[in-house]
């Protein structure tokens, strides 16, 4: 079954939509720039030239901070964050914004779970 199901979270007191796809959720990249401050542009530049991330970009229509339906870049959550820790910029909310995503990663069980097969 296809479930294509238009979801949100909160960061800095904004809301990030993001689509949740068969299962997997897709998280457009505009939004996030913008929270944090970085050139949007310059991202989705990284992005296009880079051989991984542009694997699995891909444009999605998502509410914008409008309230309108608009067309998106967006990677899936479980490549987000390796984006986000590739952004070098003095934004604030950028560092904090990290340090969240780390500690997401920490206190994911599957990820935990494999790391104690590793030691």
């Amino acid at each position: 079954m296809n479930e294509n199901v238009m979801k949100f979270l909160e960061f800095e007191g904004k809301s990030i939509h993001f689509l949740a796809e068969d299962g997997a959720y897709l998280i457009a990249i505009k939004p996030i720039c913008e929270v944090l401050g970085v050139d949007y542009s310059n991202e989705i530049k990284k992005i296009e030239e880079s051989e991984f991330l542009s694997e699995y970009s891909s444009e999605n229509t998502i509410v914008s901070y409008d309230g309108e339906l608009q067309k998106m870049v967006c990677l899936p959550e479980w490549i987000l964050y390796g984006w986000l820790f590739k952004i070098e910029s003095d934004a604030p909310g950028l560092l904090d914004f990290k340090r969240e995503c780390f500690d997401i990663l920490f206190n994911n069980p599957t990820i935990q779970s494999t790391a104690v097969k590793f030691f």
